[in-house]
């Protein structure tokens, strides 16, 4: 930590309670920044700051490199705060594409089949065009990064949902085997 070279004593970068950066931190004195684009740790540089960025990034990769979460200092990777709160994210995230896919209330979309079980329930491309559906890095859409790529772009047409064995079914035909017939 380096002191302010104004004098005022201020120590930067500043952090929070928990020890993270704060990026908008109160100035010298309690007075207002005269301009809100100005990084408040470091006088002349606009934000984001290259030092204070760079400082972000430094801290993450030793904590990292220590076995110890970004987020919560104290503790050790795998952090059960940061995976309760992703894994909540990812089921909201899941209940509301499928919800909408469903038209409400999840339950696969085979005729005949009673499936309404969130944990056995997929998303599935209606033309079997899954290939198409390429990330930047050239690598399929699956998973959360599938469900994201879907909310994120308005729901488009061309994809149902299936329970696992229908999905499964469906692979390598046009339509799942028991299309039609009465089957859990």
């Amino acid at each position: 930590m380096k002191s302010c070279e104004c004098g005022c004593g201020a120590k930067f970068p500043r952090l929070d309670s928990r020890g993270r950066l704060r990026r908008f931190a109160p100035s010298h004195n309690g007075n207002p920044p005269r301009n809100p684009n100005n990084c408040p740790n470091h006088a002349g540089e606009l934000l984001p700051c290259n030092r204070c960025v760079t400082y972000k990034k430094r801290r993450y990769c030793s904590l990292r490199a220590q076995n110890k979460c970004p987020n919560h200092p104290t503790e050790t990777l795998p952090c059960s705060t940061c995976q309760d709160q992703h894994r909540a994210a990812y089921e909201a995230l899941r209940l509301d594409v499928l919800s909408h896919y469903c038209n409400g209330k999840p339950s696969c979309q085979c005729r005949g089949c009673k499936i309404s079980f969130i944990g056995f329930l997929c998303i599935d491309h209606v033309k079997g065009d899954g290939h198409k559906h390429l990330n930047q890095r050239g690598q399929r859409l699956k998973g959360p990064s599938l469900l994201k790529w879907l909310k994120r772009n308005d729901y488009p047409s061309g994809f149902q949902v299936l329970c696992a064995n229908c999905n499964q079914s469906k692979k390598n035909q046009s339509t799942c085997a028991l299309y039609g017939h009465h089957h859990k």
